[in-house]
């Protein structure tokens, strides 16, 4: 009975020492993700290709229900047309972009901290470096290209504990170089872990 005694006070001073614990890591102050790294998947529309990249992001301002950030970037080399799938490419071009923007999000929920479903803009600058795969001039650049874009889109930010975020986002992006049109779009899939 004595001992019984013992691992009955030992159980419930751990189980208070818990609730303490517990109850002051609530009380500490969130401190959100900064900083996001992902990985991406495009569409681009006007050459249809597909294309895979990673970005990178900096949070610079972050009130409820609102974040501005600066963030980088860049789709990996890919073949023009090389989404047709019943015919060969006519397509001899590659290409890989690098982008830098600013971008804003607006966050739909109540909660003090910046999660749940968000819609997106942004604007900045795209570089985007053609070269050609075939013939003669194989690796040789075809065109080199700086231009604005503009950006629109939806997505969701789950919390990871107080410090860390997933955001899922799904984007538009328009203005991007493509030769005899002017422009381009591309729709882009992104998932990053926030840190």
């Amino acid at each position: 009975m004595n001992t019984l005694s013992k691992q009955l006070k030992k159980i419930i001073a751990i189980a208070c020492a818990f609730s303490v614990y517990i109850t002051n890591a609530s009380a500490q102050q969130v401190s959100p993700a900064k900083n996001f790294a992902g990985i991406s998947g495009s569409i681009l529309w006007n050459t249809t290709s597909i294309a895979a990249g990673v970005m990178g992001e900096r949070i610079l301002l972050s009130k409820r229900n609102t974040e501005l950030s600066v963030q980088g970037s860049h789709s990996f080399c890919h073949r023009f047309g090389n989404l047709v799938l019943l015919f060969s490419t006519p397509y001899d071009i590659s290409s890989a972009e690098t982008s830098l923007g600013i971008h804003g999000y607006w966050f739909t929920g109540k909660q003090k901290s910046n999660t749940g479903f968000f819609m997106s803009a942004g604007t900045g600058a795209i570089h985007s470096n053609w070269k050609y795969t075939e013939g003669t001039d194989a690796g040789k650049t075809a065109k080199t290209y700086v231009k604005p874009y503009g950006e629109l889109g939806l997505g969701w930010k789950w919390p990871l504990g107080n410090t860390m975020a997933i955001r899922w986002s799904n984007t538009i992006k328009w203005g991007t170089p493509q030769p005899e049109k002017g422009g381009a779009v591309i729709t882009t899939s992104t998932l990053a872990l926030g840190f």
